[in-house]
């Protein structure tokens, strides 16, 4: 598929819990409206040419994500991390992603597998990224511009 991702083609899916459609040729701009569907939990738009910022748009609550797959496209901007309260897979790999690195993404309570490879962060790695144990179980940063010592576990076992 080409061309663009328009809202009025996913804004009156209200049931839809999973849309996977990866590996195609669209671009432009993310629609606000994928992320205000209330059952979506699996999104994969991995693969295209996206690119843009990821637009939550005014929808103000968390979103109802588990897994998101945006890698591989040419998104750039800040992160909605505070939108991301349920999302336990994120992948932002290979993107055009800058700045210093979200230390909020390392506090979301579910997020278990986090991929920010291949962008443009930079600064130094955060060595307290959060003050409860942090879930994550998969973590690439490969391919970024980040420096500093990594974190070392509180206390000993």
């Amino acid at each position: 598929m080409t061309g663009g991702l328009p809202n009025a083609a996913v804004e009156n899916l209200r049931n839809l819990q999973q849309l996977n459609i990866s590996g195609n040729s669209l671009d432009g701009s993310l629609p606000a409206s994928l992320f205000a569907l209330p059952h979506l939990k699996i999104l994969d738009l991995s693969s295209n040419d996206f690119d843009g910022h990821i637009s939550i748009g005014s929808f103000s609550g968390p979103i109802s994500l588990e897994v998101l797959d945006l890698g591989f496209n040419r998104l750039n901007g800040t992160l909605p991390v505070r939108a991301f309260k349920h999302i336990r897979s994120l992948n932002l790999g290979h993107n055009q992603f800058s700045g210093s690195l979200p230390v909020s993404l390392f506090a979301l309570p579910q997020l278990n597998s986090l991929d920010l490879s291949y962008n443009y962060f930079e600064g130094h790695f955060p060595t307290s990224v959060s003050s409860e144990p942090v879930q994550l179980e998969v973590l690439h940063l490969e391919s970024n511009m980040l420096s500093g010592a990594l974190p070392t576990e509180r206390g000993t076992q």
